[in-house]
């Protein structure tokens, strides 16, 4: 019966992720789990991200453009999450809506406790910080294609010659 269980296939998968805080509340470890369709649990800890669903193949590439671990600041786990998220939304099916949140812990010196903390980053944020340098970047790169491609154009076509610096 365990064996069923275990490898019932539930057809959804989910991200977990926690903190694991030890008692002298001095050692605070995040975890990240991905827990297949076949509830088994696949440990991302070392890796420092996860992505599921049909809009996977699109975004793995712009999180894994340059080289990425947890110990990465901030600031770049939050742009590389936003714009692979924005990158997925190529896929049908994947939803335009985007929230993006945020988790931490605190320790609480007086009362000797931690505390687990959460946000949602605001829909200001969002729009005035990511969307803008989303879509100015998307207009940079369409630029600098347009470009390569009338340089190709006139190579191809004779009227532009390479010559080797």
């Amino acid at each position: 019966m365990d064996n069923q269980i275990s490898s019932y296939n539930f057809g959804v998968e989910f991200i977990v992720f926690g903190f694991n805080v030890d008692k002298t509340n001095q050692y605070i470890t995040p975890h990240l789990y991905n827990i297949t369709q076949k509830s088994q649990p696949l440990c991302f800890d070392s890796v420092g991200f996860v992505m599921i669903g049909i809009g996977e193949s699109q975004s793995f590439p712009e999180i894994t453009k340059e080289p990425y671990s947890p110990a990465n600041p901030l600031s770049d786990a939050i742009v590389r999450t936003y714009w692979a998220k924005k990158s997925a939304e190529r896929m049908t099916g994947v939803g335009k809506m985007t929230d993006l949140g945020l988790a931490w812990v605190e320790l609480n010196e007086g009362a000797k406790k931690v505390e687990i903390k959460n946000t949602l980053v605001s829909q200001e944020i969002i729009n005035n910080l990511l969307e803008d340098k989303f879509e100015e970047q998307r207009n940079r790169v369409k630029q600098m294609t347009t470009e390569i491609q009338n340089n190709l154009n006139e190579v191809f076509l004779g009227t532009r010659i390479i010559t080797k610096k």
